[in-house]
């Protein structure tokens, strides 16, 4: 089962079923809502809100109306290597090691929310990706472990 958080979210994204994902702001991290409102949430993961609780907070740094909402973290999208493309394995993820920014796939190999060394567990095969490196890829949905 994919990890549950409670949290806050904006008007916008307080409808049971949205989903979204955060952007952290240096100010975020001073403010006294961090830990309850971004502080166990990551960049580049999508989440899928699963119900809003009728407690608002009033957010300094956007100025706006925050609801408390459980959300729940949605697969992360990488590049893994073909031989662990597998439905169900779980191993401890590697980013895979590249310098060709220009990559339309480059945001699946090295900008990844997932931490080297994390584990994760192969939800959805997506496609063969090229590479230009000759490495063998393949795109994935991974849930992250831990």
């Amino acid at each position: 089962m994919a990890r549950q958080v409670l949290t806050l979210v904006t008007p916008t994204q307080a409808k049971k079923g949205a989903i979204f994902s955060v952007r952290i702001l240096p100010k975020c991290k001073k403010c006294s809502f961090y830990k309850v409102c971004v502080g166990k949430l990551r960049e580049g993961i999508r989440y899928k809100v699963m119900e809003v609780r009728n407690v608002k907070h009033r957010c300094p740094v956007i100025n706006d109306l925050m609801y408390v909402a459980v959300v729940e973290e949605m697969p992360a999208m990488v590049a893994v290597e073909k031989r662990k493309a597998v439905d169900g394995l779980s191993f401890r993820y590697e980013k895979i090691k590249c310098d060709k920014y220009s990559c339309p796939y480059y945001k699946y190999c090295v900008d990844v929310p997932v931490k080297d060394g994390e584990k994760i567990v192969i939800k959805k095969i997506l496609k063969s990706i090229p590479c230009s490196r000759r490495l063998q890829l393949v795109l994935v949905e991974a849930e992250i472990l831990g």
